[in-house]
C-alpha cells in the first residue's frame, strides 16, 4: 500500500485583467525604442539576399509544410510547382517590406514612428487580454505572484521556501514539497515541467476545458514528470489519476492543478 508524501492543489483562476504595470511596461518599452527597433531591423535585412535568407526561405519552408505531398490543385499543380511558386512571390517582397517599414517608422507630424506607436497602443488591451488568458495566467511574474506552473515545478523539487509563496485558494491537503528528482536534475526539471505545464493549461482553455483535451494534456504532465523520478525514492509511478499524479482538474467549473506524491 502506497504512502502520500506530498498533496497540494494549486487554483489556476482566469483573472478580469492583468496588472496595468504590465502592460504599460510593454507598451512604454516598444514605443521608447521605436528607434532602436527600426534600426535593429534594417540592420538585420540590410538588401534582399538578407530578406531571402532570414525571412522568405523559413516562411517558404513553413508553408511547404502545412502542404500534404500527395496534394495536387484543380488546376493540376502538385505541391512542387505550389510550393516553388509561392517561394518565388515571397522573394519578390523586399521591397515591399522596406516600403512597408519606412511608412510605419516614419516621423509625421513631427512625431518619430508616429504610425508604429499608434498601432501599439491599439495593441495594448490584446497583449493584456491574451496575458492574462494565457502565458501569465498559468506562469505568474515573480512580483505579482508565481503562477500554478512555477508553483507545481517547486514544489516537486522540494524548493527552500516555496510554501511561503502559495497564493489564497491554494490548498495542501497532505505533506509538504517534496524532491521526486535527483538533486543535480533539479534545474533541468523545473524548466522542463515549467513549461509543459504552461502550455497544457493555455490548451485546456482554448479547447473550452474539452474533458478530452485535458486527459491527453494530463497524460503528457505525468510522462515529463515520470522521464526525471529518482529511482532511489521508491516513488510511486506518476500516471493521470494515479497514486502519483499531476492533473489538471475542475473542481466545481474551477480550473486547479493538482499535486499528489506517493511512495510504494
Amino acid at each position: 500500500m502506497s504512502t502520500i508524501v506530498s498533496h497540494v492543489i494549486f487554483m489556476v483562476g482566469l483573472p478580469l485583467e492583468t496588472p496595468e504595470r504590465i502592460g504599460e511596461n510593454w507598451l512604454e518599452g516598444l514605443k521608447g525604442n521605436a528607434l532602436k527597433l527600426y534600426q535593429n531591423l534594417l540592420a538585420r535585412i540590410p538588401d534582399s539576399f538578407k530578406f531571402q535568407e532570414r525571412m522568405a526561405a523559413p516562411a517558404n519552408q513553413g508553408f511547404a509544410e502545412m502542404i500534404d505531398p500527395s496534394f495536387v490543385s484543380r488546376t493540376g499543380n502538385k505541391k512542387s510547382h505550389i510550393v516553388d511558386s509561392h517561394g518565388k512571390n515571397l522573394s519578390e517582397a523586399y521591397q515591399k517590406f522596406v516600403r512597408g517599414l519606412n511608412y510605419a517608422f516614419e516621423t509625421v507630424d513631427g512625431v518619430q514612428a508616429k504610425r508604429f506607436k499608434e498601432k501599439v497602443e491599439k495593441a495594448k488591451e490584446s497583449f493584456l487580454e491574451g496575458l492574462a488568458r494565457r502565458a501569465l495566467l498559468f506562469g505568474g511574474t515573480k512580483v505579482e505572484g508565481r503562477g500554478p506552473a512555477p508553483l507545481a515545478s517547486l514544489w516537486l523539487v522540494n524548493q527552500r521556501g516555496v510554501s511561503g509563496m502559495l497564493r489564497e485558494g491554494d490548498q495542501v491537503l497532505q505533506g509538504g514539497p517534496y524532491r521526486i528528482c535527483q538533486i543535480q536534475d533539479r534545474s533541468t526539471f523545473k524548466a522542463a515541467l515549467t513549461q509543459r505545464l504552461i502550455q497544457a493549461g493555455i490548451r485546456i482553455i482554448k479547447s473550452n476545458f474539452s474533458a478530452s483535451v485535458i486527459a491527453e494534456e494530463n497524460n503528457q504532465n505525468n510522462q515529463t514528470v515520470q522521464k526525471f523520478i529518482d529511482p532511489s525514492l521508491g516513488m510511486e509511478s506518476f500516471a493521470t489519476g494515479g497514486a502519483s499524479r499531476l492533473d489538471f482538474i475542475l473542481v466545481n467549473d474551477q480550473l486547479s492543478l493538482e499535486v499528489q506524491a506517493s511512495r510504494v
